[in-house]
């Protein structure tokens, strides 16, 4: 839905010196909205009026949404998280609810983390526990329009993208237009299809959050939602490799430094800031600096170092998997994505591990909680069940069987563990040991078409075990080292067309052998030359194509079966198109992608 709600023109609001609001005009819908802008730019300001709170001292807001019967119209968070002082927690939730929504009142306080708090005064909570209990108030309410301030704002980061999504899987369901407004441009990507960019009191634009993220009009709008790198047209030529290169918009995962002993730039200083690099850079010819913000990955820069800027392709995210062909060095940004986050596991909320595909086409997940959880394709959790022991370590790897037995790696109890389709143990295969049929850290599972399956380890005894159906040992390949036909981490495999794919994290390469353990080809040596950055797991999808997902990047690659570079996409971070060290990767047989972005506590669904 995309509704008019409301209609703001030539509004002014009074202020000291300047007008808080400024000749505002703005047209608002029910799709999801961030506010966005500095300090003083107007955003609590414009929620104010758009609230009734405040009044301007001229132009007209107009709702234009029609208000239901029996319904609140409108629930504002103010920045000050507006609480009762003479209420508990859990009280503050009852005073608003109504009654459809009463028996909702637990699942808040589970999904806010306030059940050890129901019984606290606002006094008594901190900053963050004050907001989680203004939004979670307001969510029990079920307005028609939910205004919020800077909602989560002081919630501690690994949390809250669990509570943003909650709160957007409650608007949707109890149809609730959301407008917040915010200083973070990772909460605006993830949870906003539009954005207003504020100024002094005055809109600088309006549009879509996307349109403005990859093509935005200025140097200044860009930065509402994030580091970039915007070149003058003169500069171009000086610090870019290609002269003839026209564009003048970079955001970091868009942009690469090449070492080039004789570019015409040299590096003057870097800094990681995690997701991303800052680099100082100098133009000694034409004794010029800037400073540009790259996606982080292992690339290190040095002092001195001469090299060249180098623009990466984009490509709109309808060609991430197809008719894009040879794509080396391109950087896909994800854009045609939807994530969905796990069911809490009592107060904790646990992250995807490894993901597999079901012979049904349903997800398969094993997350930290120590659980195995199933999912239809569009994120509908069918089922979960526990391992049966899960508190020395959680399991890594998971499939189904051509028999229908779902195999886990348990990693930390050095066996595998077959269950059925509802969730009983079946049978378990293996002990600690570097015997044939023993296992240091099992990882991942594969089968060949002739159901032999295989699980290879990783903890020093790093190789690959093969064996039948029944659990018999028929061979082991592989071993610890560096040389071909050795590991560092065995971390994730898949069979394909008679052939073993095998992810080696440490040594940054993928392995190939035949179904008897002879190595056939190192994807990432000098005779295959392929950047890979700590592989974690290889997925083969329809069309003899192959994901792997890269833990020390942050990003998926696409390679097709002679190992060769198609595409890339993804960057370090908490945003859309972002990863924080996934882990695992699994494909349908549409060719759409699964991942497990571990960090960021989320499964990520990438669409064709």
């Amino acid at each position: 839905m995309s509704d008019v709600y409301w209609s703001v023109t030539n509004v002014i609001l009074p202020g000291k010196p300047t007008p808080r609001l400024d000749h505002f005009s703005a047209t608002l819908t029910s799709r999801p909205t961030a506010i966005l802008g500095p300090s003083g730019s107007g955003k609590t300001s414009l929620l104010n009026v758009l609230a009734g709170f405040e009044q301007p001292q001229s132009g007209e807001v107009k709702p234009q949404f029609i208000k239901a019967t029996n319904r609140l119209p409108l629930f504002w968070v103010p920045h000050t998280w507006g609480l009762w002082p003479h209420l508990t927690v859990q009280a503050q939730l009852e005073k608003v609810v109504t009654p459809p929504t009463t028996l909702h009142i637990e699942r808040m306080l589970q999904a806010f983390d306030l059940f050890p708090l129901k019984s606290k005064y606002p006094h008594q909570l901190s900053q963050g526990e004050q907001s989680r209990v203004a939004v979670a108030r307001a969510l029990v309410a079920a307005p028609q329009v939910l205004l919020m301030d800077e909602p989560l704002v002081h919630v501690d980061p690994a949390r809250a993208p669990g509570y943003w999504e909650f709160v957007r899987e409650w608007c949707q369901s109890q149809q609730i237009a959301l407008l917040f407004s915010t200083h973070q441009p990772e909460v605006a990507l993830r949870e906003a299809e539009e954005v207003l960019c504020l100024k002094e009191g005055r809109l600088l634009f309006q549009g879509s959050t996307q349109d403005l993220y990859q093509s935005p009009p200025s140097e200044e709008l860009a930065r509402y939602l994030g580091p970039t790198n915007w070149f003058a047209a003169e500069e171009v030529s000086i610090w870019f490799e290609n002269p003839n290169n026209t564009i003048q918009h970079h955001r970091p995962e868009q942009l690469t430094w090449q070492s080039d002993a004789s570019g015409p730039c040299e590096v003057e200083q870097a800094c990681s800031l995690g997701a991303l690099q800052e680099v100082d850079l100098h133009h000694p010819e034409d004794d010029l600096r800037r400073k540009v913000w790259l996606r982080s990955t292992n690339q290190s820069f040095i002092a001195g170092q001469r090299g060249f800027l180098k623009a990466l392709l984009l490509l709109l995210g309808i060609c991430l998997f197809s008719g894009c062909g040879s794509a080396e060095g391109v950087v896909l940004p994800v854009e045609s994505t939807r994530y969905w986050m796990l069911p809490k596991d009592g107060y904790a909320l646990p992250a995807p591990r490894a993901m597999g595909m079901s012979k049904e086409q349903n997800v398969l997940v094993l997350d930290t909680g120590g659980r195995v959880l199933i999912y239809t394709l569009d994120g509908k959790e069918l089922r979960h069940w526990y391992m049966p022991e899960h508190d020395v370590g959680k399991p890594e790897g998971i499939i189904q069987l051509q028999d229908g037995r779902i195999a886990v790696a348990d990693t930390h109890y050095h066996r595998v563990v077959f269950f059925n389709e509802q969730g009983d143990v079946v049978s378990m295969l293996g002990e600690r040991g570097d015997k044939p049929g023993q296992f240091i850290y099992p990882v991942s599972i594969t089968e060949d078409q002739n159901e032999n399956f295989y699980v290879c380890e990783y903890g020093g005894n790093d190789r690959i075990q093969k064996f039948d159906r029944d659990g018999n040992f028929l061979l082991s390949f592989g071993g610890f080292g560096t040389a071909d036909n050795e590991f560092q981490r065995a971390s994730g495999i898949t069979w394909h067309d008679g052939r073993i794919y095998a992810a080696d994290a440490i040594n940054n390469r993928i392995q190939v052998f035949t179904e008897e353990g002879k190595h056939l080809a190192t994807w990432g040596s000098t005779e295959h030359p392929l950047e890979l950055n700590y592989p974690y797991d290889i997925a083969a999808g329809p069309e003899d194509v192959f994901y792997v997902v890269e833990y020390g990047s942050g990003r998926v690659t696409k390679l097709n079966k002679q190992g060769q570079l198609l595409a890339r996409y993804g960057s370090i971070g908490t945003g859309l198109g972002q990863f924080n060290t996934p882990w695992g990767i699994t494909v349908d047989q549409q060719n759409n992608v699964f991942v497990a972005d571990t960090g960021n506590r989320r499964v990520i669904q990438l669409n064709q």
